[in-house]
């Protein structure tokens, strides 16, 4: 079966090349066609396996089931001439109608297709199991989606938080960005929603002489249900792990003080030493990530999730979904 495989959280994606763990579109998805899912081991009856390049076909010689062709009927037919041209154009015949029925179905099957397509109206389930909506249509019915958890800190709360750590920082904003993402999924007969705002804040840090340096990929997204106004979460897509560390954790210290996260530790300082020390087992070694659930039992729980890859930092701190 085709898969579709999350190249920044490597997990497995749904439809529409979404990725449920990191909560985001992805452009260029790794695409595997394989029969097991990836998790999986090898069955103890399968030596070889396409997906890693060693492939599945043997030759009979190698398999050792060659057979030795069988010999050509040598039989002759006791019927005379005339009996054997008779059966000769009943083959003929047969021949005939098989062809035509062959060229008949090339002609009358596809064209019953265009039929189908166009004149023939036709029920779409796909539109009933999913829907987009608008802003106005969530905010309007006021209710919180399902696939995410919400914090009961606002995300316009988190903004403005967010707003003075990266100026603690060093960071400047070039731009926001918000853009919103509504549906409903009734797949398997279960409704499943997803209402979320986004506001990108695109930044850059300044050298000595107060340039612009190159971190144009630099970003922070707060992310919020579009219905209520509820923080889903926070995540950073950075250049430098070090300002990473430290803005994750001051925002783990911030949802402490809103009451979100227990104060029975210090959350902060934790995920900040945490992310540093898996970033410095370097990109080869095995387990270069980061994940963790605060507190570790309960129902109220926040997801704090780290991957560095081709020189770039990906975190996220996230609610739990209910």
């Amino acid at each position: 079966m085709i898969r579709k495989i999350c190249p920044v959280c490597e997990q497995t994606m749904g439809r529409f090349n979404y990725c449920k763990n990191c909560r985001q579109f992805v452009k260029t998805p790794y695409v595997r066609d394989v029969t097991y899912y990836l998790n999986e081991s090898h069955s103890k009856e399968e030596t070889s396996c396409d997906y890693h390049g060693i492939p599945r076909a043997r030759t009979r010689a190698e398999t050792g089931n060659g057979a030795a062709p069988l010999p050509r009927d040598q039989t002759v037919s006791p019927m005379g001439a005339a009996g054997g041209h008779s059966r000769e154009k009943r083959g003929r015949k047969i021949l005939y109608v098989v062809f035509g029925i062959f060229l008949l179905a090339q002609i009358v099957v596809p064209a019953w297709i265009w039929i189908m397509m166009f004149f023939i109206p036709k029920e779409s389930h796909e539109a009933d199991e999913y829907k987009l909506l608008s802003d106005e249509e969530v905010q309007r019915e006021g209710t919180a989606c399902s696939s995410n958890g919400h914090y009961g800190v606002s995300g316009a709360k988190m903004e403005e938080e967010m707003g003075r750590i990266l100026a603690e920082t060093g960071y400047h904003i070039g731009s926001v960005e918000s853009s919103s993402w509504n549906y409903i999924d009734n797949e398997d007969h279960d409704p499943w929603t997803d209402y979320e705002t986004s506001a990108d804040y695109f930044i850059y840090l300044k050298d000595s002489e107060g340039e612009a340096l190159e971190s144009a990929m630099d970003s922070v997204t707060v992310r919020y249900d579009t219905a209520t106004g509820q923080l889903h979460g926070v995540s950073f897509y950075l250049t430098q792990i070090e300002n990473g560390a430290f803005m994750a954790g001051r925002v783990v210290e911030f949802l402490q003080k809103q009451g979100e996260i227990p104060e029975d530790e210090a959350y902060g300082e934790l995920v900040k030493d945490y992310i540093l020390q898996c970033s410095d087992r370097g990109e080869d070694e095995e387990g270069t990530g980061y994940w963790q659930e605060i507190p570790k039992e309960g129902e109220d729980r926040t997801e704090v999730y780290f991957h560095e890859s081709q020189g770039m930092v990906y975190i996220r701190i996230w609610k739990v979904a209910e």
